[in-house]
């Protein structure tokens, strides 16, 4: 099947990438364990200034003025694992992709370390709990939860699952859904009011 790709033209400044794969959601998935690898999987490649994309391809390649990775666990339905950037001056928004592919093959070969996987995890339970100091977010959560079927409940054990995952899972579900078969690429390239293209 294939990476499917999307070019759009439109009034922009800059260049921008998002390139998106299929992915199940706990609600979705069959192995619960792989959802919060998948979880945990963004967390590593996006998660702060430590994180890979942050580190590899703004502060040390210099490629992406902006770059970022994401991934829902809570969703009703199959989801997406997304990255978006936008590419540094003098770089092509194709040069970013290939850092990114980069990135991604790394983690489907290399396994996380001890130290990086375990600074990941304190992160991901620490903004999770951080967000739920707030009543508002507590009850947006207890409200997904319940109308997509998985129960309150999912979120008390969220840290334990949380810190369950391990390395070997990680780069399993990278090989697994980080694929060209489930790969989708759009891509804005800007032109300017007076163009008629």
């Amino acid at each position: 099947m294939g990476t499917r790709r999307v070019q759009l033209k439109a009034v922009a400044t800059l260049p921008y990438l998002l390139i998106g794969y299929k992915t199940p959601t706990l609600n979705t998935i069959d192995n619960i364990e792989e959802a919060y690898a998948l979880t945990l999987l963004a967390g590593i490649l996006d998660g702060g200034r430590s994180s890979r994309l942050s580190k590899q391809l703004i502060r040390e390649q210099e490629i992406a003025a902006s770059v970022g990775a994401g991934y829902s666990l809570y969703g009703q339905h199959e989801s997406l694992f997304m990255f978006e950037g936008t590419p540094n001056e003098g770089h092509s928004v194709e040069a970013l992709e290939q850092a990114i592919d980069e990135e991604i093959k790394a983690l489907q070969t290399e396994l996380v370390t001890a130290q990086e996987l375990a600074r990941v995890k304190a992160q991901v339970v620490a903004g999770e709990v951080y967000k739920l100091d707030s009543v508002q977010r507590q009850a947006y959560l207890i409200g997904v939860l319940e109308s997509v079927g998985l129960g309150w409940q999912t979120m008390q054990a969220y840290e334990a699952n949380i810190k369950a995952v391990t390395a070997e899972q990680v780069r399993s579900v990278a090989q697994k859904y980080l694929i060209a078969d489930t790969k989708t690429v759009a891509v804005l390239t800007p032109v300017s009011t007076a163009s008629t293209d």
